[in-house]
């Protein structure tokens, strides 16, 4: 049997009708990324860990700057995600009234263990596309690597980013300061 998908079968929802979709049914893990409400993977423990590794580390690296481990940002009219760890170009002790935006999203950071070709696809498409300036896809298993984008291209077909940069994490999760450092040295 073959199953064809039609893409105009989809109804793309705004973030307000994903709100209320959300509280009618009681769900926790899903994001909503151009209008199309995803399921977000369960959380492992090394990709917890690995949250709480990058969340430190960018704490120390933005001082005066709020650096979040979790919560929710609103990318476009259509999409309001959860990046693992974000930075936002505020002061640490700013409340936004609902949701950052793309705005103030300095860098956004997904760690990457079942979701690779999600994160450095349609998520990066997006960011890029809402002129996120830098994102970061980290797969922290022993012999992954940080991949940075840099410099959006919202214009180019898909949208991308201009400076690619990726740094081996022999180590895993435990090279991640040593990592950030050398992405550091190739600004």
């Amino acid at each position: 049997m073959t199953v064809s998908f039609d893409p105009t079968s989809i109804h793309r929802m705004s973030i307000e009708e994903y709100e209320q979709f959300v509280a009618d049914r009681d769900l926790d893990d899903v994001e909503l990324i151009d209008g199309v409400v995803y399921d977000v993977s369960p959380e492992f423990d090394l990709h917890a860990s690995t949250v709480g590794v990058l969340f430190q580390l960018l704490h120390e690296r933005f001082p005066g700057r709020k650096v979040l481990p979790a919560g929710s940002v609103r990318i476009d009219e259509r999409s309001l995600w959860n990046p693992d760890v974000y930075v936002l170009d505020v002061k640490p002790d700013f409340d936004f009234p609902r949701y950052a935006d793309a705005a103030h999203v300095l860098l956004a950071v997904e760690v990457s263990l079942t979701t690779w070709s999600h994160d450095t696809g349609i998520k990066l498409a997006a960011y890029a596309r809402n002129g996120i300036p830098e994102y970061w896809v980290v797969d922290p298993r022993p012999g992954g690597r940080i991949v940075r984008y840099r410099d959006p291209q919202p214009a180019a077909d898909p949208p991308t980013y201009a400076s690619i940069v990726t740094v081996a994490l022999p180590d895993g999760r435990r090279s991640l300061g040593p990592a950030i450092d050398q992405l550091e040295q190739r600004a």
